[in-house]
């Protein structure tokens, strides 16, 4: 049920959304949504580590960097940050993801409307609603905006973009000039990493397609990753006729953009990387695992018309996730010849 704000009464917004790279980019819509119908300052509190990528998204006017490490082993990190939300007199705060501290956080803040969803502690809210993603209805962006909608606040912009730096595209084209390839050159990333086995497609699948990308389009292909990645990714291109370049560890987040700008296309396990080469307006080709809904292909797929999402459904139910005892037969299934097809439809 709508529980509508006065939006005379609302002048400064703190949002929240601490976690991943695409759960923040996702929630774009929703934020401008809240800048369009309150016209009001916004402030994002975001994982630090993103702080650098959401510079220059207009609907944010400031951000606030939460570094996940200080305050999980230091009270005082704790104590600053509220002191700090408390000295800037938030009108309303938004926790976009459920968590017992934020609530707790923007209670003892004295923010006094407070929305989120009704779990974690959601007594402490003024205003929520049921949390229903798990059901994956729809997409994450519509879930973010229901949440927002819930207090009279809408927008027909349901865009997300991203704008990328010409310092970052300069880095990016002299690194990519210093591996050979030139800016005539068509360029397919591959990410083949993810921190959940559950959503990782066989390495030995990614090196055949990378050895096909290059013999049927003559691409050059690009392995992205974090530097923990790399020597996976080593691994991987030891086993490939015609070796990708490893650029794992080698880009910040900002650059990362920048290349995912710059190339043709993007090839992925299901992961962040996703959401960014699509905030850049490039095609994806996104590899999903589990037969779960709330983290299936309609859910958290790419935003955005012309992207290829490729997931099966072998039957498993309930779904055990990353405690598969069937090989995660979903992603296996997945073949190599069903990769390339959706790329060529891509670059089409």
């Amino acid at each position: 049920m709508k529980k509508q704000i006065n939006k005379d009464k609302i002048h400064n917004i703190l949002v929240v959304r601490t976690d991943r790279m695409g759960d923040v980019l996702l929630n774009i819509p929703a934020i401008r949504a809240l800048k369009q119908t309150f016209e009001s300052s916004v402030t994002a509190l975001v994982n630090s580590t993103l702080k650098d990528l959401l510079l220059g998204i207009p609907e944010i006017d400031q951000i606030l960097p939460f570094d996940e490490e200080k305050w999980n082993r230091n009270i005082f990190a704790r104590v600053n940050l509220l002191r700090q939300i408390r000295e800037m007199r938030f009108d309303l705060a938004v926790v976009l993801n459920p968590a017992k501290r934020f609530h707790i956080l923007t209670y003892l803040a004295g923010i006094p409307r407070r929305l989120g969803y009704d779990r974690k502690w959601g007594f402490l809210l003024t205003h929520k609603i049921e949390d229903m993603k798990f059901l994956g209805q729809k997409h994450e962006v519509e879930y973010n905006l229901d949440l927002v909608r819930s207090i009279g606040a809408d927008t027909k912009d349901k865009n997300i973009s991203l704008q990328i730096k010409a310092k970052d595209k300069q880095f990016v084209g002299d690194l990519l000039l210093r591996c050979g390839i030139k800016d005539k050159d068509s360029i397919i990333v591959i990410n083949p990493h993810s921190s959940n086995p559950a959503k990782c497609w066989p390495k030995e699948q990614f090196v055949r397609v990378a050895d096909q990308l290059y013999l049927r389009l003559s691409a050059k292909v690009v392995i992205i990753g974090t530097t923990e990645e790399r020597n996976s990714a080593i691994n991987l291109i030891s086993f490939a006729k015609y070796p990708p370049i490893n650029l794992c560890g080698k880009l910040t987040l900002t650059q990362l953009a920048a290349l995912l700008y710059r190339c043709a296309l993007l090839i992925s396990n299901d992961s962040g990387p996703v959401h960014i080469a699509a905030a850049c307006g490039r095609p994806t080709v996104a590899i999903f695992g589990r037969n779960i809904p709330g983290v299936s292909p309609r859910r958290w797929g790419a935003w955005g018309d012309g992207h290829i999402s490729l997931h099966k459904d072998p039957g498993c139910n309930p779904c055990p996730d990353r405690d598969c005892p069937y090989n995660f037969k979903c992603l296996t299934s997945i073949t190599t010849e069903e990769v390339l097809q959706a790329a060529e439809k891509q670059l089409r």
